[in-house]
């Protein structure tokens, strides 16, 4: 069984990289709740007339047993999703990135979270906050133009200018 769901990671031959596990931010007793529920679905498909819920059930356990992965490689910021039985990998150039937000979550002192800009869509990523450093260093060698910014000066300052708007 472990040579099913076992997937080499695309980056592997990379180096430096920088790995995260990217939780989806639900609070640990959803994930419990939601494998019940699941089993509930499956089973009121073979209780009741109505055998559609078996394909919710086996989508909402398929969707908790997901596993999500980062990556910041050379190549740029890399997605990888383990689904057991499929992959994902999704790759987006250092050259298509124009912008890093980084700030500490609160509560969290050892968690960054990174907001990678292209356009006008942004990717929310979490990384160890020893690892932030690496991050932009790696950023500012392969993108000499990205543009960095720490949310907490940049919230700040916008408070300052809404407070001076406000007079």
């Amino acid at each position: 069984m472990s040579a099913f769901s076992h997937h080499d990671f695309p980056w592997k031959d990379q180096a430096p990289k920088i790995v995260s596990r990217q939780y989806s931010g639900q609070k640990p007793w959803v994930a419990k709740y939601g494998v019940i529920m699941a089993f509930f679905l499956i089973g009121m498909a073979f209780l009741t007339r109505y055998k559609i819920t078996i394909i919710l059930g086996l989508l909402l356990l398929f969707s908790l047993v997901t596993k999500r992965y980062a990556a910041v490689t050379p190549r740029g910021l890399e997605f990888f999703t383990d689904m057991i039985f499929r992959t994902n990998h999704r790759l987006i150039p250092w050259s298509d990135l124009d912008a890093i937000t980084y700030e500490k979550i609160p509560g969290q002192a050892d968690q960054n979270i990174f907001y990678f800009t292209r356009g006008d869509v942004t990717k929310r990523v979490t990384f160890p906050s020893a690892e932030r450093k690496k991050i932009l260093d790696l950023a500012r060698e392969y993108q000499p133009d990205i543009r960095i910014y720490d949310g907490k000066d940049y919230r700040q300052k916008l408070s300052q200018k809404l407070k001076k708007k406000k007079r």
